[in-house]
């Protein structure tokens, strides 16, 4: 179908949320978020995410282990896996930043 118009948010955040629900959650945040952000809006993940498949320390291996125990569908997810998905929708690759107990910031931009 026709692509929607670009919406007039901002900014979208989600904190703590990838890897505690489905991939599937992810993929709908960023698919709203690519929807309803205006051109050069924001997309900022916050929490733990792998980098190039490799955990972040030591603490976020048994996180993704215990998070995996409760429910195969959840688990941290690597940035490849997010930076694959925001291409076709219009978002740039992120700009990651390092934050305290081995989390990321990933900020992705709405491109126009």
């Amino acid at each position: 179908g026709p692509v929607a118009a670009l919406g007039q948010l901002t900014a979208v955040l989600s904190m703590n949320v990838a890897h505690i629900t489905p991939f599937a959650v992810t993929e709908g945040i960023m698919r709203g978020a690519a929807r309803s952000l205006r051109p050069g809006g924001f997309l900022i993940f916050y929490g733990p995410f792998h980098v190039d498949g490799r955990a972040t320390g030591p603490g976020n291996v048994s996180f993704d282990k215990d998070l995996r125990s409760r429910n195969p569908d959840w688990g941290i997810r690597d940035i490849a896996q997010l930076t694959a998905l925001a291409r076709p929708l219009g978002l740039s690759e992120p700009r990651v930043q390092s934050m305290p107990a081995d989390n990321r910031l990933l900020l992705f931009t709405r491109q126009p």
